[in-house]
């Protein structure tokens, strides 16, 4: 809204002012801010490419605007009208990052303690007796120096400086997937998945075993992200692609928890999940055994996954789908949003939510369900970040880990699903 009310206010006066008037260094200035309301839409394009330089370039262009604003305006006096409600605004950001510095440190920081660290941790994907190591994505473990009071579905800005020189100028968001405490010290786990920049420098750092070495720095700024109170529901539903399984688990985690303490009202908990490739159930297998454990009583949490490619079990070219382990199953084709949306709405009464951290695709299909059914009783909710959309290509580094098990098959199952 503001860089559409920017360039009405740069079109009329352009449109009204003499040749003579517009060489004047005002409104010089403001053809120079009305360029940068213009480049502001473009920086998306680097966005998911390069998150660095998007950071950095996003960073500049805002810095280039306040100023050519203050300066478009022909007033000489700072407190005069209209200069002074631009520093003014300045003032309230300064003011503002200021208070994000001073909780960074009282995160990060205290008397007596270590500070924040991090152990990045090699993922495995157990087939039968085999482990094969997962190539595209980490957990990153961070020990916290203070205790927090963690809740589902927040995210943090992560810097760890050892990872490049100029890592010491970046952070990057990462939602919460888990948390546990050892030994009275506090820990939250994130997922990064392999792709440029930082997530990709990060793999030098991984440690293949499982030891407490915390020998990296890191910064958390946050946690940011309200909680959704899908305690309130009857029934839960979450969709989830790629990385944004990350966004979810947290809040199953949480609806688990508060079954057993609070008696809540919910008496169903879906999670359907997509990967591009299977080995990519890795990711948080042994914490979704972990969650059906904690639900082995009530028996409320059913996971639904879909493998679109990259299939390495043999039951993948054998059948549709299989049972693994307690109340999971995987299915070898394409995850059908908007009929599981319609089932899942058709089956089951009382109020539902559904929480997407989905690809764009996988959004839209569900939000078109959901507006065709209408009803006051089905909220949805699309958390803060999700992910790209699904790549359905593996690496030659991927495929040389998968052809190294005697079960690969890099065609797809007989039924034709797409890979």
């Amino acid at each position: 809204m503001a860089i559409v009310q920017g360039l009405t206010h740069t079109a009329v006066a352009l449109s009204t002012e003499s040749s003579t008037d517009v060489g004047k260094f005002s409104d010089t200035s403001g053809i120079v801010v009305a360029s940068i309301m213009v480049a502001f839409p473009l920086t998306s394009i680097i966005r998911r490419r390069t998150y660095e330089m998007f950071a950095a370039v996003h960073f500049g262009l805002a810095v280039c605007a306040g100023v050519f604003v203050y300066l478009h305006n022909p007033t000489s006096d700072v407190l005069d009208a209209p200069k002074r409600y631009v520093v003014a605004a300045g003032g309230c950001l300064g003011l503002g990052w200021l208070v994000r510095l001073g909780m960074m440190v009282y995160r990060n920081v205290q008397l007596g303690a270590p500070s924040s660290r991090v152990a990045v941790r090699t993922i495995t994907f157990e087939l039968g007796e085999t482990s094969i190591p997962v190539e595209d994505a980490v957990h990153i473990h961070v020990r916290l120096p203070r205790p927090w009071n963690i809740r589902a579905g927040q995210y943090v800005y992560l810097t760890v400086p050892a990872v490049s020189h100029t890592a010491v100028v970046q952070s990057h968001p990462f939602y919460i997937a888990w948390w546990y405490r050892v030994n009275d010290d506090d820990y939250i786990v994130l997922i990064a998945q392999k792709r440029q920049g930082f997530t990709q420098k990060i793999f030098h750092m991984k440690d293949n075993k499982l030891t407490n070495n915390y020998r990296s720095r890191a910064f958390i700024d946050g946690p940011y992200g309200q909680e959704m109170n899908l305690d309130a529901y009857d029934n839960v539903v979450l969709f989830a692609t790629g990385i944004g399984i990350a966004g979810q688990l947290s809040h199953v985690a949480q609806l688990l928890r508060s079954y057993y303490d609070c008696g809540v009202k919910t008496k169903r908990v879906t999670l359907f999940w997509q990967v591009d490739a299977e080995i990519q159930l890795g990711w948080v297998a042994d914490r979704m055994q972990q969650l059906l454990e904690l639900d082995e009583k009530s028996q409320v949490l059913h996971i639904y996954l879909f493998v679109v490619g990259g299939f390495v079990s043999r039951e993948a070219s054998a059948t549709d789908f299989v049972n693994r382990g307690k109340r999971i199953v995987v299915t070898y084709k394409d995850m059908d949003a908007a009929y599981l949306t319609d089932a899942e709405l058709g089956q089951h009464g009382g109020r539902t939510v559904i929480s997407l951290c989905a690809d764009p695709q996988i959004v839209d299909r569900v939000r078109d369900v959901v507006q065709r059914r209408g009803g006051a009783k089905v909220r949805l909710i699309c958390l803060d970040f999700g992910p790209d959309k699904a790549r359905h290509f593996l690496t030659d580094a991927f495929l040389e880990v998968l052809r190294s098990v005697d079960s690969y098959d890099t065609k797809p199952p007989s039924s034709g699903k797409k890979t």
